[in-house]
């Protein structure tokens, strides 16, 4: 298998996951009815939130670097051509500012901002940072 078919592959999986998720959690019924890209925290549910985004945050980071270095392809021969489109192939992929790549990065920093956002809904609730940080997986320190 190709290494963008294996990024794409486990990349769709993390995102399926993520969609059945919160699906699930807002009641959805399935990805199908996932379509507006919003849903609301309440009291209720907003440590869940924060949980299932920062795991996929999480599971998609680890994953792109798994990933990353095997987007890069070599030229196939060493003619002028191959060279060529074998830099415009890892540009897209990888080096560019708007590179493929880079956009999955995009794409976790904005999913560690919305977590960041509903710890701070979870505060306006009446969680401490301790429940958030226990909720999240994470370590405080005294």
């Amino acid at each position: 298998m190709e290494p963008l078919e294996v990024f794409a592959d486990a990349f769709e999986e993390v995102g399926d996951k993520f969609v059945q998720d919160i699906g699930n959690m807002f009641n959805f019924a399935g990805a199908g009815g996932l379509t507006s890209g919003q849903f609301t925290v309440d009291p209720g549910n907003v440590m869940a939130a924060a949980k299932i985004i920062s795991s996929q945050a999480e599971a998609l980071d680890v994953l792109h670097w798994d990933c990353r270095d095997r987007l890069s392809i070599d030229p196939p021969g060493g003619d002028e051509i191959s060279k060529r489109m074998v830099d415009a192939w890892n540009d897209l992929l990888v080096s560019n500012e708007d590179s493929y790549s880079n956009r999955v990065d995009q794409y976790v920093v904005s999913l560690r901002s919305l977590v960041t956002q509903i710890e701070g809904a979870a505060r306006s609730y009446g969680y401490t940072d301790e429940q958030i940080a226990a909720a999240l997986g994470k370590t405080t320190s005294a």
